[in-house]
């Protein structure tokens, strides 16, 4: 039977530094579309998609995709994946970020092809030249659950820490598909300076 990989969006968290949620900030150049939008239509051909908040909302109705709320509040993204891969029946779950804008086709489409390539690997994680690892757009299967689960009652709540006990497999991206997986949105500075990127 073929292993079925679904999607995972994190909403954010609480966006204090921004002052507003950044999940509906307007993607410039992309009349129409939100950071949540953008990230979602990039995972829109996914058998299923999950959508991490804080607690479900009437605000997220619109997008017509399942809710999951934080069985662990206000421990980080650690609580958020691991209530998603704690609410789906696939084998494995993408996990994006909804504050990284700047997003590919081109990304996802890598992403999966190293998942169908590497089925066995508990993690795949985007990585550059230099090592650094994005958690945040990365694989996780849902048998790293328990890892997380002993994670969180541990309070270890570094996604490192979980991936470093998983058999993981890095995926080295170029320069530019590295900076798409880096690259977050946090302040009104950040979110000003966009308009000028190259990414978008």
């Amino acid at each position: 039977m073929k292993n079925t990989l679904a999607a995972a969006v994190l909403t954010g968290g609480k966006s204090s530094r921004m002052g507003t949620d950044k999940a509906f900030l307007p993607l410039p150049d992309h009349p129409g579309e939100t950071f949540l939008s953008h990230t979602l239509r990039l995972v829109e051909h996914f058998p299923s998609t999950f959508l991490s908040v804080a607690k479900e909302d009437d605000k997220y109705l619109p997008f017509g995709i399942q809710q999951v709320a934080d069985h662990w509040p206000e421990i980080g993204p650690m609580g958020g994946i691991a209530s998603c891969l704690s609410a789906t029946d696939a084998d494995a779950l993408l996990i994006l970020a909804c504050d990284t804008p700047f997003l590919s086709e081109t990304l996802i489409a890598r992403l999966e092809a190293a998942w169908a390539d590497h089925p066995d690997a508990q993690c795949i994680y985007c990585t550059d030249t230099d090592g650094r690892m994005q958690p945040l757009c990365a694989i996780y299967a849902k048998s790293a659950l328990p890892f997380f689960l002993d994670a969180i009652e541990r309070q270890k709540y570094a996604l490192r820490y979980v991936i470093d006990q998983l058999n993981t497999f890095p995926l080295l991206l170029d320069a530019a598909l590295a900076s798409q997986a880096a690259a977050n949105i946090n302040t009104p500075e950040e979110y000003r300076a966009m308009e000028k990127s190259p990414l978008l």
